[in-house]
């Protein structure tokens, strides 16, 4: 660095001229401490936005995985024949080889499907009678998927009820 008064080259980094005495600049390079600092904070930066970067591909690929899975147990329980949740009530007289999925479209209209965790899911619909009905399903280990409670018009129905309604389902559609 030189002088900006004398022009005189300076030795050290002092903060005055060696030879007139003006107040010299301050230095305008950075010291090897300011450059490990600055260094630093941009490694530090780079992590930071890196670790970000991951949890939110995390957090979509997690939603994704979870999507994927409930659609899989719909499908599935679509796919469950009737009969032996009937059989598990004891009710000869139904026979049948429909599905949940088969009887419950032929059956309603503005149809939704959800699956809420590996061992439940929830049917919606407004039978043809004009009837809005909820059915909730959970997975038994041994029989499949069973109802475990149903809704008609906002009144829960008993087993009794419940019966009589897929009966009726089923006269009505014909499965």
């Amino acid at each position: 660095m030189s002088c900006p008064k004398c022009g005189a080259k300076q030795l050290s980094a002092g903060k005055f001229c060696q030879s007139c005495g003006v107040a010299l600049p301050k230095s305008t390079t950075p010291t090897y401490k300011n450059r490990y600092l600055q260094t630093k904070n941009v490694n530090y930066n780079v992590v930071k936005a890196v670790i970000i970067t991951a949890v939110i591909v995390f957090a979509v690929s997690l939603g994704f995985y979870t999507r994927a899975l409930n659609n899989n147990r719909i499908s599935e329980l679509q796919n469950t024949p009737i009969q032996p949740f009937l059989s598990l009530l004891q009710i000869p007289f139904l026979s049948t080889t429909a599905t949940y999925g088969e009887l419950l479209e032929n059956f309603c209209t503005d149809t939704t499907w959800t699956a809420s965790d590996g061992f439940s899911a929830e049917f919606t619909g407004t039978t043809l009678q004009g009837e809005r009905v909820i059915i909730n399903f959970s997975k038994m280990t041994l029989t499949g998927w069973e109802v475990r409670r149903m809704y008609a018009n906002l009144r829960e129905l008993d087993d009794w009820e419940i019966v009589n309604w897929f009966a009726e389902a089923l006269h009505y559609t014909g499965l």
